[in-house]
């Protein structure tokens, strides 16, 4: 869907961008079509989760359909964001707990499902556009480990830690990720 997007709007090649599961998809495209992406950049996502993860995925999605997103979101919001972050309670934090509080549950199942189910190593080990991997510095160590595998895998890439967040970094340090990502897509 993504390329037939790319190729109705007349985009060759173009940067590219994905944050979780978004970075998943991104990875997955960027091995794909290669030739179609000039940056790439790859924010706490990881290619595949691991079996524990996996495991918890059908949970979330169980839940998720049954009782709704908002059933969820404490859990969510402290894997999101830092407690520091969670304690101050600035507008990025309250916009996201808005988010989940409005997403659909039924939505949100289906991503979980597709988590639970994902495999995209053999596309990051296709990858040949400079890459950017941000995580959080206080990312599970799931997170760390992908980073570090994502990073072997793609030649010339970069992992680059988002000082005090979470998997929802860029959200929760925004000047440090724009800074980032100026410099690396200029």
């Amino acid at each position: 869907q993504l390329r037939a997007v790319a190729l109705r709007e007349g985009l060759a090649k173009f940067d590219l961008m994905g944050i979780s599961l978004g970075g998943t998809v991104a990875a997955h495209f960027a091995g794909e079509w290669p030739d179609m992406v000039g940056k790439l950049v790859l924010a706490d996502c990881a290619p595949r989760y691991d079996d524990a993860s996996r495991a918890n995925w059908p949970v979330r999605a169980t839940i998720a359909r049954a009782q709704g997103v908002r059933a969820l979101v404490p859990m969510l919001m402290g894997v999101f964001f830092t407690e520091r972050s969670l304690a101050e309670d600035g507008p990025d934090v309250r916009h996201v707990r808005e988010i989940f509080h409005a997403c659909s549950g039924e939505g949100y199942a289906l991503a979980c499902e597709a988590l639970a189910t994902c495999d995209a190593r053999a596309q990051v080990a296709r990858i040949r556009a400079p890459a950017l991997i941000m995580l959080g510095s206080a990312e599970r160590e799931m997170f760390q480990e992908a980073a570090r595998w994502m990073n072997g895998a793609i030649p010339g890439s970069r992992v680059l830690e988002v000082p005090e967040a979470g998997h929802a970094s860029i959200r929760e340090r925004p000047a440090f990720a724009l800074a980032a990502l100026r410099e690396f897509l200029s």
